[in-house]
């Protein structure tokens, strides 16, 4: 090899490392070299995004399409399957829109858009992926109303009068009347006179002295009982009985606290009525709009009263605290569902909103094309399940994504109920022709 052809070779060498090292510099800066044609020279070489990918669980195949190209990192060349799991971060890409896939084997996929912008990481993170698991039923039932107890241990079929211990899915106690309800610690219910421990099966017979009553609950020691639209207090302890000094018919009531909130029907007036529980005497009123034949009503939230006239399609949100006051009326509710102290989730047809009790203002989450009947919350997660009579979906809220995975498809789907510890959500439904309590597990 003469000197002239040495010559040579040293200078491409010489070219090819300052041209490398250039470009891998600006690689590594965030710029990128955009050759796509026709060349255009003002975008020949642009700064870069990147995009910070998680999935709960770890380990799911991510695919990234979009409009913008990109080129592979060392780590990525390295690794022969070109395949990309979270956790990971992408990085040199250019501006732009880009679609992402996740998606792991038994895990329901989940797509979403993303914008990338230069010189910026996009995160997208705590994306929980649901398992893709066959519902099983818990027992086969005809469609009725189904009553969920409070600490999600035990389930009451009220037409079929059974109760099911959920962990079991034994029918622990079946009844001869539709009239039960529950105890606040769920452990316990009141059948007609007789308070029925359903962990011990231990049961106090208490007709001798309260009779045979439309309706009784009970909090702590004292019972309260209904009898042709009257109301009593009834002392465990010291076995006195006090009248409730009721103001017309009582239409519905529930105890909260020191208080018995009763639906009245006074002359051609429905009033919510607060009674003392000390005295059995009227401390406040306010007055509703209609007259019902279904009321559901809740204290499950701190401080607050629902009620939701089923018959009317209205929720009203009353104050607790200081005295009794309605803060708002809403219209055309068919499901709610509480997210947190000051917040909840509502249904009109096909969309969901959030209302926010201080702001006293609403806001649309997601309008979908069928009609929506029943809806459950993970606080844990941050998601929010819904159902219409053929779907279930779930709404994933983190970061304000509000993006919907499907879950399941099937007939006469009503009465979800989330087990937010278990992440177990029992549902009603007809799958295969077969009708009854069914559970999925969901993570």
């Amino acid at each position: 090899m003469n000197k002239k052809t040495r010559d040579w070779l040293f200078g491409i060498f010489v070219c090819l490392f300052v041209i490398i090292t250039v470009v891998l510099s600006l690689t590594a800066t965030g710029y990128r070299f955009n050759l796509s044609w026709p060349l255009n020279f003002s975008r020949v070489l642009q700064k870069t995004g990147t995009i910070a990918l998680n999935s709960n669980p770890k380990g799911a195949i991510v695919t990234i399409t979009g409009e913008q190209k990109r080129g592979f990192t060392l780590a990525e060349l390295l690794n022969k399957k070109n395949v990309l799991t979270t956790p990971i971060k992408i990085k040199n890409l250019l501006p732009g829109e880009y679609l992402i896939s996740f998606e792991l084997d038994g895990y329901w996929p989940y797509e979403k858009k993303v914008r990338v912008n230069a010189t910026q990481t996009t995160f997208l993170e705590n994306i929980i992926l649901f398992k893709k698991g066959l519902p099983l039923k818990i027992v086969a039932a005809d469609q009725q109303d189904i009553n969920y107890g409070p600490n999600n241990s035990y389930v009451w079929l009220q037409k079929d009068n059974k109760i099911i211990n959920l962990k079991t899915e034994e029918v622990i106690y079946q009844n001869t009347t539709s009239n039960i309800t529950w105890s606040d610690n769920g452990k316990q219910i009141f059948a007609v006179a007789k308070l029925i421990n359903l962990e011990t099966s231990a049961v106090n017979d208490y007709s001798g002295a309260i009779g045979l009553p439309e309706e009784t609950q009970i909090q702590g020691n004292r019972i309260v009982y209904q009898e042709k639209g009257n109301l009593t207090i009834y002392n465990t302890s010291d076995k006195s009985s006090k009248a409730v000094a009721t103001q017309g018919e009582t239409l519905l009531y529930k105890i909260s606290e020191d208080n018995i909130l009763a639906i009245n029907k006074e002359d051609k007036k429905i009033k919510l009525n607060a009674y003392s529980m000390g005295s059995g005497e009227l401390t406040d009123s306010v007055e509703l709009l209609f007259e019902a034949k279904k009321y559901q009503v809740g204290t499950d939230n701190s401080g607050y009263l629902t009620i939701l006239d089923q018959d009317h399609k209205t929720l009203y949100l009353i104050n607790l605290k200081n005295k009794l006051e309605i803060i708002s009326i809403i219209r055309g509710v068919s499901a709610y569902q509480w997210k947190n102290n000051d917040q909840l989730f509502y249904v009109t047809g096909s969309e969901i909103y959030l209302y926010d009790l201080k702001q006293n203002k609403s806001w649309l989450i997601n309008r979908l094309g069928e009609e929506i009947s029943s809806l459950a919350w993970s606080g844990s997660n941050n998601y929010l399940i819904f159902a219409s009579s053929k779907n279930i979906g779930i709404i994933d809220l983190g970061d304000n994504r509000n993006d919907i995975t499907g879950i399941w498809g099937a007939d006469n789907i009503s009465a979800l109920n989330l087990d937010d510890k278990n992440q177990i959500l029992y549902f009603y439904s007809s799958i295969g022709g077969q009708n009854g309590l069914y559970k999925i597990n969901l993570r």
